[in-house]
């Protein structure tokens, strides 16, 4: 992969677009580039519509930036969307894990270390206490019991 930087306005954002950022995820998008500047570079098809990054060039576009890092994929049409649409995916199904992140933000708070989307309260060292939705979901009803001896489903009468 080769990262260019290009002109802004040479972007394109893509049409039918899955993913919607509201106002406060901008605000985060920018509040991180201010601090960190562009760290990854948007995923752009050989006409420089966005695959991937349509966040990051949103807020760099109401930040004023003139130029945006990005690679060129060669995926095209529905194979392009299919990929922004598992890219997305696979994001919404990570999280954090509490003992790490914990760590991290009493450093930060300890530093000083803005980290934008974290409160003060997390900065200030409380824990975060998240558990991953889909572990906790709750095993199926059972629909019969199963014989120890055979393996096969006796209905619960």
């Amino acid at each position: 992969m080769q990262v260019e930087t290009v002109p802004i306005d040479s972007i394109k954002p893509r049409i039918g677009n899955t993913r919607y950022h509201p106002v406060y995820n901008i605000k985060l998008i920018k509040d991180s580039i201010q601090l960190f500047g562009q760290q990854r570079p948007i995923v752009v098809d050989s006409g420089n519509e966005i695959i991937a990054g349509s966040g990051i060039y949103n807020a760099m576009l109401e930040l004023g930036y003139t130029t945006i890092d990005i690679v060129r994929s060669t995926l095209t049409d529905n194979v392009a969307t299919a990929y922004s649409v598992a890219d997305n995916k696979a994001t919404d199904l990570s999280y954090f894990q509490p003992e790490e992140i914990n760590e991290v933000l009493i450093t930060a708070a300890a530093n000083e270390t803005p980290i934008p989307g974290w409160t003060e309260s997390n900065l200030a060292g409380a824990k975060v206490d998240y558990v991953d939705p889909l572990i906790l979901k709750p095993p199926p009803a059972p629909k019969g019991v199963v014989c120890p001896n055979c393996g096969t489903i006796q209905p619960i009468k």
